[in-house]
C-alpha cells in the first residue's frame, strides 16, 4: 500500500505520536509505502527547525534524511490548481500522482 502524508501528519507523529505515528512506524517496518515530495520533506525540515518546535538544524535535517530513506520521494507530474476541500493540501495531492525521484538534502531556508 502507498501513502502519502502531509506536513501536519509528519510533524505530528515525530512529535505527538499516535494514529500518525503508526502510520510512519509501519512505513519504518517496510509495511506500507510512503510517499513524499521534496516539498513536503522540506516543509517539515523547515517547520521542526521554526521557533514552535526549535529543533537545532542537525536534527531536522537528519529526520528529512531519514524520511527520504524510508520513502518513495516523488516529484509531482501535474499540477492541481484547486483543492476544494483544502487548498493547503495541494501537495499532498500532488504526490498521490506522481513519479519516483531521490532526494538528496534539505533545502536550506533562513527562518526569521
Amino acid at each position: 500500500m502507498r501513502v502519502a502524508l502531509g506536513t501536519n501528519v509528519l510533524i505530528s507523529a515525530l512529535v505527538v505520536g499516535g494514529s500518525s505515528r503508526e502510520v510512519l512506524d509501519k512505513a519504518i517496518r517496510g509495511e506500507l509505502t510512503l510517499r513524499l515530495s521534496d516539498q513536503i520533506l522540506s516543509e517539515v525540515c523547515n517547520a521542526l527547525q521554526g521557533p514552535k518546535f526549535g529543533f537545532p538544524a542537525a536534527i531536522a535535517v537528519r529526520i528529512y534524511s531519514e524520511l527520504s530513506a524510508i520513502s518513495e520521494v516523488v516529484v509531482p507530474c501535474e499540477e492541481i490548481h484547486e483543492i476544494r476541500v483544502d487548498p493547503a493540501q495541494t501537495a499532498v495531492f500532488w504526490n498521490a500522482r506522481s513519479r519516483p525521484e531521490r532526494a538528496t538534502s534539505c533545502r536550506e531556508t533562513v527562518i526569521s
